[in-house]
């Protein structure tokens, strides 16, 4: 028998050493089906919780959706009781008009406030009455006078226009009345709505021609209008005029723009009086709508 033939002791160690390492695979084997089988648990435990997830992520998009609604809801009605609000205060401090007029606007420019204007003069304003003598505007043949006055130079400016254009003076009317002021202000100039031209309708004239490009449009159920905030317009319209633009400027020009809009088939409304930021809203006719839409 050759040395090199395996005894039967030899062939027993291999045997029992590749059944060691056959127990071994075994055992490897049952622990990767072990952790397979957690994986696959955990896997589903994760699918759960991902639908537990969308679900209420659904449930908190309706939350918001509600929410946003209300929010709506409410600021509509704040904003309609600080516009009552506002139109009382303008009643008290400024007259019925309800509108800042150019020589209130040099008063304002002149004064910080009505109040202290007030108790600087003291015991001055107290028991001191106005003279309804001079220009007669105290008295109702005083206003009368100026009311004629004033349509006698409408009438005149009519004349001029209806001439230069070659049209009748009724032509001339019909046509003026159906333009409004905001139309006619960025038409032909602040001249054609005003007899005195100030800075602050200059001013209006540009925010009005870029209104559009430097607000943000929004269509809801509201309809179609033109937000604009103060800090935009103070940066942009100081940009345009090469004008260093303070907030009380820019309230002035969202003022005056709603001032203007009164015979206006937008509705323009100037939020200058709460604590938040100035804004302009301008709404748009459906004439403007169709246009944005075309």
């Amino acid at each position: 028998m050759s040395d090199d033939t395996p005894t039967t002791d030899a062939l027993a160690t291999t045997v029992d050493q590749l059944c060691d390492r056959i127990e071994a695979l075994e055992a490897a084997i049952d622990a990767r089906d072990d952790r397979i089988e957690a994986l696959e648990h955990t896997v589903a435990d994760q699918r759960e919780t991902i639908a537990e997830l969308e679900t209420t992520v659904d449930e908190l998009e309706t939350t918001v959706d509600d929410q946003a609604e209300r929010i709506e809801t409410v600021e509509t009605t704040v904003n309609h009781r600080h516009e009552r609000h506002l139109s009382f205060l303008d009643e008290v401090m400024i007259g019925d008009d309800g509108y800042l007029l150019d020589h209130h606007e040099s008063f304002l420019d002149d004064h910080d406030s009505v109040l202290e204007f007030l108790t600087d003069c003291g015991d001055q304003i107290v028991g001191t009455a106005p003279s309804t003598s001079g220009q007669g505007g105290g008295t109702p043949s005083g206003a009368a006078e100026r009311l004629s006055y004033e349509t006698a130079k409408l009438r005149r400016r009519l004349h001029s226009v209806a001439e230069a254009a070659g049209v009748s003076e009724s032509t001339a009317s019909s046509q003026a009345a159906n333009k409004d002021k905001l139309h006619r202000l960025l038409t032909f100039g602040p001249s054609d709505v005003v007899d005195t031209v100030y800075t602050v309708h200059e001013r209006a004239r540009d925010l009005l021609e870029h209104a559009r490009e430097w607000g943000t449009t929004t269509r809801d159920k509201l309809g179609t209008r033109v937000t604009l905030t103060g800090s935009a317009v103070k940066e942009r319209l100081g940009l345009t005029r090469d004008e260093q633009l303070t907030s009380t400027a820019v309230r002035r020009v969202f003022e005056k723009l709603q001032e203007l809009a009164s015979d206006s088939p937008r509705t323009v409304t100037a939020d200058t009086g709460g604590r938040g930021a100035n804004r302009l809203v301008i709404h748009l006719t459906d004439a403007e709508v169709e246009q944005i839409s075309a």
